[in-house]
């Protein structure tokens, strides 16, 4: 929305430096201890906080500085906001640039005025803040308590409204606008800064009570604008009944996408508040979007059926394991999600012709979803020799031996399905790839489940890389041991079951992911989460080294003594008092350092000098 985009756009020099003017006359004395909180204001939308911006300018310099110098320091960049909102540079001296500065945007309908606006910034002393900006601003009038004042003779700008205090400064668009935000201000924000160094708070309510409050009718007639686009006939050739198929099979996708937009919609309109938040420090960025409920609502039946814990089967990942991510399920979701499931297994079937082996691949597919409890864990990772890619996946299971039968017969139904089509193509004159697949029994330590290798007749041009990422024959296998059922797909899938398999048996792998101290450190940093997506970029860019990418190889080799201490990672999950969903994006410096040899030879070779110096000169021997 307009008002979200304007509070995040203006946040930091709007708060700090915007708007700020002078005053001479006698004003009321804003008090300066704060008495209980009040509700936020029902014309308010939108409201942001910045705490002591000199050090977040600081902290975001040394952080660009730790990568390559800038040409920037704190002053300049003061200058460059003055120059920006139209303001001598004196002011900026009367104005506490260590202190909390407040910004809140108001439903323009309800204020009666365009943009209308309430800027709070502390300044460092009444008299020292009115003598800098009487050199430049003359008084013109006043409304109430408000002092209006225009530029001096020879100066530019605009009228400016002020209510002068001994520390801070209110500065609103009219005196209306104050009228509406003075006591919140006084009790709400005047004394309590931000818990984080930008708090921007979204008020959902409100804003789905004011411009928002035809959402849902925008958005129903969006929806009925798909279904009409997606009842077309097509336009295709058809025959023999498939017309109908692919009408049933998109009036399937339609109905689910409506539901699921009505989901969310529901879910957006259950937010008392949306709280966007960032800190700033020379060893990490954090990032977190923050959802709070109303007391009866979607979100707050989706808050409290959550089950926090770390990812599930997270210390049988391997240990060179780039990207994960992990989510716990609850029974609630579980059920919404299988009732997806069915209906885009039904779409499948019917749209492939609704075949009898289809119809029982379907039946088998309800069966194992039905013994899967939501709980997965996935990991993009090097194969257990060698260079490649892999992908193991593990989920938590109700019935171990149950849910092998069925991917089994799963797996079964597929290749005889695959023949079906092959001879229906050669009877129609077509052909297919033909894939030549061998299966075996697995068992290890406990755990049952089967292997299989499957050659692709890849194309000549790629089947030298193909080889290098999946090995001669594609390979994939399957086990459950207990509650966990492991899947795999890369090369020697033999072997990377058997090493899963042991890790469930012991309770974790003898040397994996669990054991790296930037995956502890993203777990550490949210033990009673939902989810996380944990990826090291590091690592990712090692698992080029043999795989014939050129220019990844040229980056592995110079990461690859490099130490992995800490790396990004996003987590979600809910607060202890179960009233809000929150997710949050962690980024440490010191893994982004890891990349400035790269960072500088790229520099190096955008430079018109270095362009040169790397080219020999004629007396180079």
């Amino acid at each position: 929305m307009r008002i979200i985009a304007r509070a995040a756009g203006v946040a930091i020099l709007g708060l700090s430096l915007s708007a700020l003017s002078g005053c001479k006359k006698e004003q009321k004395p804003i008090p300066t201890k704060a008495a209980a909180p009040v509700a936020v204001p029902k014309e308010v939308m939108a409201y942001v906080g910045l705490k002591n911006p000199a050090r977040v300018i600081d902290d975001a310099l040394a952080l660009a500085r730790s990568i390559g110098p800038i040409p920037f320091d704190r002053a300049g960049l003061l200058d460059l906001f003055a120059q920006r909102a139209r303001l001598p540079r004196e002011m900026i001296g009367a104005i506490d640039t260590a202190g909390t500065f407040w910004m809140l945007l108001l439903d323009e309908k309800l204020a009666g005025e365009r943009e209308p606006v309430v800027l709070v910034f502390p300044v460092k002393s009444r008299k020292q803040f009115e003598e800098a900006l009487a050199k430049k601003l003359q008084r013109s009038g006043s409304e109430g308590d408000l002092v209006v004042y225009k530029p001096r003779p020879g100066e530019v700008g605009g009228e400016t409204r002020l209510l002068i205090g001994e520390k801070i400064v209110i500065a609103p668009s009219s005196k209306k606008v104050l009228d509406l935000t003075h006591l919140f201000i006084l009790r709400n924000l005047s004394e309590r800064p931000p818990l984080h160094d930008l708090d921007l708070h979204v008020m959902t309510e409100n804003l789905l009570k004011g411009p928002g409050k035809g959402l849902d009718t925008q958005v129903a007639r969006a929806l009925d604008k798909v279904r009409a686009a997606t009842s077309q006939p097509s336009s295709s050739p058809t025959g023999g009944g498939t017309a109908e198929v692919i009408a049933e099979a998109r009036e399937t996708a339609t109905r689910t996408t409506e539901e699921t937009v009505k989901w969310y919609l529901e879910l957006a309109k259950s937010l008392r508040e949306l709280l966007i938040t960032a800190e700033i420090n020379p060893k990490q960025v954090t990032l977190a979007l923050r959802g709070e409920a109303q007391s009866a609502g979607l979100l707050q039946k989706v808050i409290k059926r959550q089950r926090p814990g770390p990812p599930f089967g997270h210390q049988l990942l391997p240990a060179s394991s780039f990207l994960v991510v992990g989510n716990r399920s609850n029974p609630e979701a579980r059920s919404e999600s299988r009732r997806t499931v069915a209906a885009l297994l039904g779409a499948l079937v019917k749209g492939g012709g609704s075949s009898a082996k289809l119809r029982e691949l379907e039946k088998t597919a309800k069966e194992l979803d039905g013994k899967l409890t939501g709980d997965v864990t996935v990991a993009l990772h090097r194969p257990p020799a060698g260079a490649g890619v892999a992908l193991t996946v593990l989920a938590r299971v109700s019935e171990a031996e149950a849910a092998r039968t069925a991917v089994e017969a799963l797996a079964s139904l597929c290749v005889e399905w695959y023949r079906e089509q092959v001879k229906k193509a050669a009877a129609e004159g077509r052909s297919e790839p033909k894939l030549e697949g061998e299966k075996r029994e697995l068992a290890h330590k406990g755990a049952k489940g089967s292997v299989v290798e499957i050659a692709i007749p890849w194309p000549d041009e790629r089947r030298e890389q193909a080889t290098r990422l999946f090995g001669e024959k594609l390979g994939l296998g399957w086990a459950f041991h207990g509650e966990h059922a492991l899947f795999y797909l890369g090369k020697d899938p033999q072997r990377q079951l058997e090493l899963l398999a042991e890790g469930a048996a012991a309770g974790k792998l003898a040397a994996g992911l669990h054991e790296s101290p930037a995956f502890r450190k993203a777990l550490g940093a949210s033990p009673e989460r939902v989810g996380l997506v944990y990826l090291s970029l590091v690592d990712l860019m090692r698992w080029f080294e043999g795989t014939g990418f050129k220019d990844g190889e040229a980056m592995a080799a110079v990461l690859k003594d490099a130490k992995v201490a800490a790396a990004p990672s996003i987590d979600w999950g809910v607060n202890a008092l179960r009233t809000q969903l929150d997710i949050s994006l962690h980024l440490p410096v010191e893994h982004f350092l890891a990349f400035k040899p790269i960072f500088d030879e790229l520099m190096r070779r955008r430079s018109p000098l270095g362009a040169t110096a790397s080219q020999p000169s004629e007396d180079t021997p």
